[in-house]
């Protein structure tokens, strides 16, 4: 599919990988074309995962019926959300990447929102706001503006991710075209990209919600035993950043009570998917392999059996 337009008048390039996504493709894709920024300064690029189903049909069909001249797709073989959003980062002709996943949607004043306040802060090179699931609001809920800097923004990351992958608008040049997103790993692909981005350039974070994300049991990474190994991966291999000892423990604890709330809340919500076994091994999981690393080897069964304790008394 030919693209006609001006590459220097494309601000916006909107990427959305595809994979099996024909019951919710189409409302995504109308989310993009309702946006209140004018058409002619933004892409969208939606890239087909090998997907099985009839997204292909819907997609090229949509797109026909609606003559979305900006709108393109590409198809590739299945070879994970990585690869598609790394094809769409080849792809795209804007000056700033939005990442928009197939079952989420955007408010309708997102870009023109995301480009007032670049017009503000013409430095600051990732924007992120806030997301809502449901009546949920999804990650860190922010109150108001912040801009963070590196050394302020690697502390919350350790934490938790707080970054949801539809939230995100990068400046282009700040990703490479082909190893943006790692391709090794079907878990915290996202969770691994914003440490890389953030241990060298300030984040500005909007307090509007301007993502409505559309969370199943598919959408949390599938397995989510392998999602929590290579969260705790990133963790570990992040952690050395925070010189201070005392604050790194005290960050790693938090990170061990945010992971657990998340797990437990996803219990607490729809996701009867996850099972109560499913969480107390979760629960188990995270908090030996972390304890591990804060408390020295002579307390670890200290707080083993407190946690087992804990555990028996729920």
């Amino acid at each position: 599919m030919s693209k006609s337009k001006n590459q220097e008048a494309i601000f916006f390039s909107i990427i959305i990988p595809c994979y099996n996504s024909q019951k919710s493709i189409i409302g995504t894709l109308e989310s993009c074309l309702k946006q209140s920024f004018p058409e002619k300064f933004f892409e969208v690029i939606v890239v087909n995962d090998g997907s099985t189903d009839a997204s292909e049909q819907l997609l090229l069909s949509w797109i026909a019926k609606n003559k979305c001249e900006h709108f393109f797709y590409y198809y590739q073989r299945n070879a994970g959300p990585s690869r598609a959003r790394n094809l769409g980062i080849q792809l795209a002709r804007g000056k700033f990447v939005a990442f928009l996943d197939a079952d989420d949607h955007f408010h309708p004043d997102k870009l023109q929102l995301i480009y007032n306040f670049y017009k503000r802060y013409p430095q600051i090179g990732i924007y992120a706001h806030n997301a809502i699931d449901g009546a949920y609001i999804l990650y860190a809920p922010f109150t108001s503006a912040l801009l963070l800097s590196p050394q302020e923004m690697l502390p919350l990351l350790l934490e938790r991710n707080i970054l949801a992958t539809s939230t995100m608008v990068i400046r282009k040049e700040l990703l490479h075209p082909t190893t943006a997103f790692n391709e090794k790993y079907r878990h915290c692909e996202d969770y691994e990209l914003w440490f890389k981005l953030c241990k060298e350039h300030s984040l500005l974070i909007l307090p509007h919600v301007l993502t409505y994300a559309n969370s199943t049991s598919e959408g949390l990474s599938g397995n989510e035993i392998a999602m929590y190994k290579r969260a705790k991966a990133l963790v570990f291999a992040h952690s050395d950043l925070v010189v201070d000892a005392k604050l790194r423990r005290r960050i790693l604890w938090r990170a061990v009570r945010e992971h657990l709330k998340m797990v437990l809340g996803y219990r607490r919500r729809r996701h009867d998917w996850l099972k109560r076994d499913n969480v107390f091994y979760l629960i188990e999981y995270f908090w030996l392999t972390i304890v591990t690393k804060i408390f020295p080897l002579k307390r670890k069964r200290e707080y083993q059996h407190l946690f087992y304790q804990g555990l028996q008394n729920r």
